[in-house]
C-alpha cells in the first residue's frame, strides 16, 4: 500500500527549521495533524495543522531522548480529534549519519502508538525523524508491525525516506 503526505512546502521549511536550529543541541519535535483520504488502495495524508513543541511541553530531553509531559500528549490527540486528524510525529537525531530510529523511539513508540490508534480510532499513526541530511519514517495502521511511508509531497519536492528502521531485523538493537 502506497502512503503519502502531503505538505506545504512553506511548512515543510518551517517545521525543519523549528527541529534543527542552528545551535541545536537537544533533539526537537513537532506534530503534524493530516486528513486521511483512503483512495485506490492508497492512504493520502493531507496537511491540516501543525504544533510545535515548546520547551515547556518536555517531561525530559537530551541530545539522544525526549519525553513530553502527560498533559502535552492529552493536548495533540485532543487537537488531532478535533480535527478528524491523524497524528505525524517529527522530531531531530542530531549528527545522526546513518538515519534510523533509536532504541528509545522504539519504547515510546510501543508505549505512545497503540494509544493514539485507539483514541483516534484507527487513524495511522506516522513518525518522521530528520537529520541535516535526510529523513526517516514509518506508518502504523495498526499497533503490531510499522510500514514504510512512501514519500512526503510538496509544491516544489518530493522527498523519499530512507526506509533504514524498517531494515532492521525484527528492530534488535
Amino acid at each position: 500500500m502506497k502512503t503519502i503526505l502531503n505538505i506545504p512546502q512553506d511548512v515543510y521549511k518551517k517545521i525543519v527549521k523549528h527541529l534543527m536550529p542552528e545551535h541545536q543541541t537537544d533533539e526537537e519535535a513537532a506534530f503534524l495533524f493530516a486528513e486521511v483520504v483512503e483512495q485506490n488502495e492508497s492512504i493520502y495524508l493531507n496537511f491540516r495543522d501543525w504544533y510545535a513543541i515548546k520547551p515547556i511541553d518536555y517531561k525530559s530531553r537530551s541530545p539522544y531522548h525526549f519525553e513530553l509531559k502527560q498533559e502535552t500528549n492529552s493536548k495533540i490527540i485532543k487537537q488531532a480529534h478535533d480535527l478528524n486528524a491523524c497524528i505525524v510525529e517529527f522530531h531531530s537525531h542530531i549528527d545522526q549519519k546513518y538515519i534510523q530510529f533509536s532504541y528509545t523511539d522504539w519504547l515510546g513508540f510501543s508505549e505512545f502508538v497503540p494509544h493514539a490508534l485507539w483514541r483516534l480510532k484507527g487513524k495511522p499513526y506516522l513518525a518522521v525523524v530528520v537529520t541535516r541530511n535526510d529523513v526517516d519514517a514509518l506508518v502504523w495502521t495498526t499497533p503490531q508491525k510499522p510500514y514504510k511511508l512512501t514519500a512526503i509531497i510538496t509544491e516544489v519536492q518530493e522527498i523519499t525516506p530512507a526506509n533504514n528502521s524498517l531494515k532492521l531485523e525484527n528492530n534488535e538493537w
